[in-house]
């Protein structure tokens, strides 16, 4: 299965909120450290999705795959926007999105290709903050630890986990 992930345009300004909270919480007021400061939150926000199973930035997602589709893994999804079978364009209710599970069934050995967004439009103040969280503990302490993530991000993160499969 092919997976292809395009960031919605608000991202930017997401990351960049971001950045500036960070900055504040570890009382920076320099820009020297801000393009490490920027992968620390990309990784922190990789670490938050793959921890709770949510998509937490504004995406566009295409799935591509024979014969059926039946994903899990992309809640909050929001919308079918395209849906193709061997290259044409069909009607997008065939495919379906059911509690961030992606469903689209063909004939054997066609090709399917569907789009849909997915991912929050504001940002949770509690995921906000276990971004920093986690982010400031990377910049603060760049080694690796046997924790995978800092207790106080882990609950603020917990009430997003999402149970897959």
């Amino acid at each position: 299965m092919g997976v292809k992930r395009t960031y919605a345009p608000e991202v930017s300004e997401m990351k960049s909120k971001l950045l500036s909270k960070l900055k504040e919480n570890l009382r920076l007021s320099v820009s020297e450290f801000d393009e490490s400061l920027k992968d620390y939150i990309d990784s922190a926000i990789e670490t938050a999705e793959r921890e709770t199973g949510c998509i937490f930035l504004p995406s566009e997602f295409t799935l591509t795959a024979k014969s059926s589709i039946d994903e899990t893994g992309y809640y909050p999804a929001d919308e079918v926007t395209s849906l193709k079978i061997d290259g044409v364009e069909v009607d997008i209710e065939k495919a379906y999105i059911s509690g961030g599970r992606v469903c689209v069934q063909t004939d054997e050995g066609k090709k399917i290709e569907v789009t849909f967004d997915a991912g929050y439009t504001i940002l949770p103040a509690p995921v906000q903050q276990a971004i920093i969280l986690i982010a400031g503990a990377s910049f603060r302490q760049p080694v690796d630890s046997v924790e995978t993530l800092p207790k106080a991000s882990s609950n603020l993160l917990k009430n997003y986990r999402r149970w897959l499969r």
